[in-house]
């Protein structure tokens, strides 16, 4: 995922290929993947669990379908997450993103909840 001051780039990885012509068969094949998107259409951003791991960043454009990226750790979305709210800026834009910080606390609320430490009305 490329982020620019005006456009917003998917490049999937071309990932290991073992002899010549499989390097040109697979960036082919990549380079049919390849989109962009203008930064202005971005309307909404969620963060979003990918195979039960907090990796996973869903972004909704106005005129167009929404995409999953999936980066390899949390801190690497959220470096992502940062960088797409700052290039776009917040007017207009629809967040639903839990930061490390409030996470580690919903996780310890909810872990005395099971526990049975606290109750629904604490």
């Amino acid at each position: 995922l490329v982020v620019g001051q005006s456009v917003i780039r998917f490049k999937p990885n071309p990932g290991q290929a073992k002899t010549d012509r499989d390097i040109e068969e697979r960036f082919a094949e990549l380079r049919e993947r390849e989109q962009e998107w203008p930064v202005s259409s971005l309307a909404e951003m969620h963060g979003r669990r990918y195979l039960l791991q907090p990796t996973a960043l869903e972004l909704f454009f106005v005129h167009a379908a929404p995409a999953l990226f999936n980066f390899s750790a949390p801190d690497v979305r959220f470096k992502a997450y940062k960088q797409l709210k700052a290039v776009r800026g917040s007017k207009g834009l629809r967040v639903k993103y839990c930061e490390a910080p409030r996470a580690q606390h919903l996780r310890e609320v909810r872990e005395k909840w099971v526990n049975r430490r606290i109750s629904n009305f604490e």
